[in-house]
């Protein structure tokens, strides 16, 4: 004869200390990241906002100004493209952080653009989207990548 027992649930409380976590992402952050990565964030982060500036037509309404938000949201974009170009130079992580961060910015600022009626919509707003697009998803990738080499890191710092 078989003989069973009730299962009883077992209760499991995993503490999380958050100090902690936040120095391991701080610890990540400072990683450094492969060449091709860094190369590749680079190609993307100049690559996008070039074909922005080529793509863009001569707004709807040119006496209009702009409003402030997009002036401060362009400002930060800007002002995030900068310490991210040079920490993607120094392959750091956080210049990768801080290129999606940019990117973000730059993808919200291209869809808002003819919904705000400042441009008209057609195929140039498709080409711009598609690049800030492309440059978002390689700053994210090239964020979750797995860290270069120690043998890299080192030889980077001689």
């Amino acid at each position: 004869m078989l003989v069973t027992t009730p299962t009883r649930p077992v209760r499991v409380r995993a503490r999380t200390d958050r100090r902690q976590q936040a120095r391991q992402w701080c610890d990540r952050l400072a990683e450094p990241i492969p060449i091709r990565w860094a190369v590749w964030g680079i190609v993307a982060l100049v690559g996008a906002n070039v074909a922005a500036g080529v793509l863009e037509p001569v707004p709807a309404n040119p006496g209009a100004p702009e409003p402030w938000l997009v002036s401060v949201a362009s400002t930060v974009a800007v002002l995030a493209m900068l310490p991210a170009l040079g920490g993607l130079l120094a392959r750091r992580r956080w210049g990768m952080a801080l290129s999606a961060f940019a990117a973000g910015i730059a993808v919200v600022l291209v869809a808002g653009c003819p919904l705000s009626g400042h441009h008209h919509f057609g195929l140039w707003w498709v080409g711009e989207f598609g690049g800030m697009a492309a440059w978002a998803a390689v700053s994210v990738a090239g964020l979750r990548c797995p860290p270069g080499s120690r043998r890299a890191a080192r030889a980077a710092w001689r």
